[in-house]
């Protein structure tokens, strides 16, 4: 087997797809003191439940064909007539469901049941429209062009920020109207890159593709509504029980944490492909356990380090009116850093096409999500959402590390769990500690524990640059 090329490829095309997502949280934290000084905490936790609903209607409304569209595409690169039928096909499936959904939305303006108004139905269509345009540039092999759309989506998201936020004092109707705007620049980017790549013919309508591309794609919904459950039920019992505000503090907590996701995502759309490419090798266990033991140490580094930094970054960038946030942020960020985990099991799931498998973990964590939240949050307030965050994603996490046995036997490192759990540990309690120099330390002691983890991965990636710069030279 190539484990060397496939593990080049997906190091090479996590870079490519990191580089929006570390310039994103950037854009992000610059754009929070904008908001939460120019948006009230109750617009602000609308705006929240906004993109948070946007997230689950849209996966839902394509019947996640997009997982499926990419999965057959990796399979037919180079065949441009094949591309060109998996595309026109899921075109046909999602289009009518986009114009009935957005006939709905325009139908639901008047009757004044639709914050922010045009400016949510146009975030609506732009994200659809990247939900299909996204996997179909990623199918094609076209990283590059993935990253510099991107790139543009996250940079327009500061510059309409500014401009509809800061300067017109828009509010929350400005923030969803400079993310529509951002996202659209993206998708026309991408399109104007892959045009020449496909061909949309209502000759190369095909039925039975179609079946088959809806065959591995529904069960995958279950999974996204699922996983919408874990992150949406808590804003939404919040909302409800506590109100708006309360809901816009728990916002502001998950933008910490929420950098984990932003990594588990990058990590998730690479490793998505090379799981596929590999799957028919005879070295595929060996390989899948070699990536599992290097993204385990890197996603355990990058969570201690956002923890041990939060201290510092908190009262720079939030307004005081959320402070309350920061007691919360580092449970959170050990529940994401549980998904981050779990995630790594998704593509192989998909690689083998068992999609109907992989909803069972998450729809039983969606209850457990749920129920702890029902049962808590009369008691401990917010405290409820973030423990029940917690719990969802470590149940997701031991369920599929046993599950997937069943397809795939992957030998784990013990020595690199146990040194895991006891840096979470420390760096969790230093947090509370709250002192100054504490916190220095704390800071010190992360990125040397960082380091010695992943010491075999960075002398990889120098030695990788070292040769490129020598090959140029």
């Amino acid at each position: 087997m190539k484990q060397n090329n496939y593990s080049g490829n997906l190091i090479k095309n996590t870079f490519l797809l990191s580089i929006n997502k570390f310039i994103s949280p950037l854009i992000a934290f610059l754009l929070l003191p904008i908001y939460t000084h120019n948006i009230s905490t109750e617009e602000y936790g609308i705006a929240d439940v906004i993109q948070t609903y946007v997230a689950l209607l849209v996966p839902i409304l394509l019947i996640r064909v997009d997982i499926g569209m990419f999965r057959f595409l990796v399979e037919r690169r180079g065949d441009k007539r094949a591309i060109s039928e998996i595309t026109t096909n899921t075109l046909a499936i999602a289009l009518p469901l986009t114009i009935l959904a957005t006939i709905a939305m325009i139908a639901a303006i008047p009757l004044g049941i639709l914050p922010f108004q045009f400016a949510t139905v146009f975030y609506f269509l732009t994200v659809m429209a990247n939900n299909l345009v996204s996997p179909l540039t990623r199918g094609l092999g076209k990283n590059s062009l993935f990253a510099a759309a991107s790139i543009v989506d996250v940079l327009s998201k500061l510059f309409f920020g500014i401009v509809f936020v800061l300067l017109f004092k828009l509010g929350g109707f400005g923030l969803m109207l400079s993310l529509g705007l951002s996202t659209l620049l993206g998708n026309i980017i991408c399109i104007a890159g892959i045009k020449s790549s496909i061909s949309i013919n209502r000759s190369l309508l095909n039925k039975s593709l179609r079946k088959e591309l809806i065959k591995l794609s529904a069960p995958i919904v279950v999974d996204g509504v699922s996983f919408w459950v874990i992150n949406t039920s808590d804003r939404t019992v919040l909302s409800v029980v506590l109100g708006a505000a309360s809901n816009g503090i728990y916002a502001v907590a998950n933008k910490f944490s929420n950098l984990i996701s932003s990594m588990t995502t990058v990590f998730w759309m690479s490793w998505s492909e090379q799981a596929s490419i590999a799957v028919k090798d005879d070295g595929y266990p060996s390989f899948v356990s070699k990536i599992f033991d290097s993204y385990l140490r890197v996603a355990a580094s990058i969570s201690i380090c956002i923890m041990a930094a939060v201290p510092v970054l908190f009262h720079l960038i939030i307004g005081p009116d959320y402070s309350e946030a920061m007691i919360y942020i580092p449970f959170l960020i050990l529940g994401l850093f549980l998904n981050a985990i779990a995630t790594f099991y998704g593509p192989i799931y998909l690689a083998f096409k068992k999609s109907k498998e992989v909803a069972i973990s998450t729809g039983v964590a969606a209850i457990i999500n749920l129920a702890v939240d029902l049962a808590l949050i009369w008691f401990v307030g917010i405290w409820a959402a973030v423990i029940s965050t917690v719990a969802a994603y470590l149940f997701v996490l031991v369920y599929r590390f046993f599950d997937t046995r069943k397809m795939v036997k992957i030998s784990y490192n013990a020595r690199s769990f146990v040194i895991v759990v006891v840096a979470m540990a420390t760096s969790t309690f230093l947090y509370y500690v709250n002192n100054p120099l504490i916190i220095a330390a704390n800071i010190a002691l992360v990125v040397l524990i960082s380091i010695a983890l992943n010491r075999e991965l960075i002398a990889k990636l120098f030695r990788a640059v070292a040769s490129k710069l020598k090959y140029s030279a």
